[in-house]
Parts: C-alpha cells; sequence; structure tokens
C-alpha cells in the first residue's frame, strides 16, 4: 500500500510540474516574443522590402540608444515622486515643481520619438505613407489608456 502511495504522490507532483510548465509557454512566453517582435511587427505593418527593413532595424538601433539617457534621466525624476510622498503634505509649489521636471524630461523622448518616425518615412515609398500613419495610430491607442475613437 505504501508503494502505491508513492507512486501516485509522484505522479501527482509531476502532473503538477507539468501544469506549471504548461501555464508558463502560455503565459509568459507570448509576452517575450511580443517584445521582441515589435520591430518585425512595425516590418510587416508598414510592408517594408528587404532593404527598407535592413534600414529601419539600424534606425531603431539609433532611436534606443538615444533613448537610453534619456529614459535614465526621465525615470529618476519620476523616482522623485517616492521622496515628494514623505512631504506630507506636500505643498502644490512642490507638487507643481515636480510635474515640472517630469515634462521637461519626459520632452526629449517625445522629441526623438518624432524624429524617428520623421527618419522613417525617409525610407518609406510614397504609397507607404498611410501604413506608417496606420502603425504610429496603433502604437499610440495601445500605449494609451484611452478608448478608441469610433471604436477603431
Amino acid at each position: 500500500m505504501n508503494k502505491n502511495k508513492v507512486l501516485v504522490s509522484l505522479i501527482v507532483v509531476l502532473l503538477l510540474t507539468n501544469l506549471a510548465v504548461l501555464y508558463y509557454y502560455t503565459k509568459y512566453l507570448p509576452n517575450q516574443k511580443k517584445n521582441a517582435s515589435r520591430s518585425e511587427w512595425a516590418i510587416k505593418t508598414m510592408q517594408l522590402d528587404s532593404a527598407q527593413a535592413k534600414e529601419y532595424r539600424a534606425l531603431r538601433v539609433i532611436r534606443d540608444s538615444a533613448l537610453d539617457n534619456y529614459n535614465l534621466d526621465y525615470r529618476n525624476v519620476r523616482l522623485k515622486t517616492i521622496d515628494l510622498m514623505h512631504q506630507d503634505p506636500a505643498s502644490d509649489s512642490a507638487i507643481y515643481a515636480l510635474a515640472d521636471s517630469i515634462i521637461a524630461s519626459q520632452k526629449p523622448i517625445e522629441v526623438e520619438m518624432l524624429r524617428h518616425y520623421f527618419r522613417i518615412k525617409k525610407i518609406l515609398r510614397p504609397e507607404q505613407y498611410q501604413y506608417l500613419d496606420s502603425s504610429i495610430y496603433k502604437m499610440v491607442m495601445y500605449n494609451t489608456s484611452f478608448k478608441k475613437p469610433n471604436n477603431k
């Protein structure tokens, strides 16, 4: 009887392990693939040929390296929110000063993104401009919490 309990326990442990692995592959790996394949999504959405795709990937590297420093500055300014939370109650002037700092640190990120879009536009043919517009629209809608207008 003890051997049967051990075997049943072992089978249950193996089944639970299999379920955990299955859960991991269905929930976590697709998110990693999404992050890794954003370039491929953009290439497909904008219908880039192989030469354009190569240039686009190079533009992404340029953009990413430029954004690295800006994002670090932005993060550091946003972390000052924690310090502000320890000022209870925080003065309006302190809140506005931090908000101004956040806005100022966000500006170079937005400028770089706009420049990135214009660099992309330079590698496109005129008939592909609509796909760039569509890509930007989809990214904006995906990255914001606003509802899509007119159920688009």
